[in-house]
C-alpha cells in the first residue's frame, strides 16, 4: 500500500479538491452539492477536515458510503460501443 494514501490530508489539499469540482453536478448519496462546500467553506472547513481524516486514518467509513448503484448513461444517440457510455454512480 502507498504510505502517502494512509496519511492525513491538509486543509489546503481539501480546498484544492473542492475547488476543482465542476459546478451544477449531481449530488451524492449525502444529498449535498459541491456548491454547499464552497459557500459554507469558512464555517465547515475544520469539521470537514476532521471527518475526512478520521475516515482515512481510522477506516471509519459508514457502510452507506461504500455502496452505490452504477447506471450506464449514453453519451450520444445510437450508442453501440462501450466507449459510448458513461458509468454514473
Amino acid at each position: 500500500m502507498n504510505v502517502a494514501l494512509a496519511e492525513s490530508i491538509t486543509l489546503v489539499e481539501l480546498w484544492i479538491a473542492i475547488s476543482k469540482g465542476k459546478p451544477n453536478k449531481a449530488r451524492g448519496i449525502d444529498r449535498i452539492c459541491l456548491e454547499f462546500y464552497k459557500i459554507a467553506w469558512d464555517a465547515i472547513k475544520l469539521d470537514l477536515l476532521h471527518i475526512i481524516n478520521c475516515m482515512i486514518l481510522n477506516g471509519a467509513i459508514m457502510t452507506k458510503g461504500l455502496q452505490g448503484h452504477i447506471v450506464c448513461i449514453t453519451k450520444k444517440a445510437h450508442s453501440k460501443k462501450i466507449e459510448d457510455y458513461r458509468p454514473l454512480t
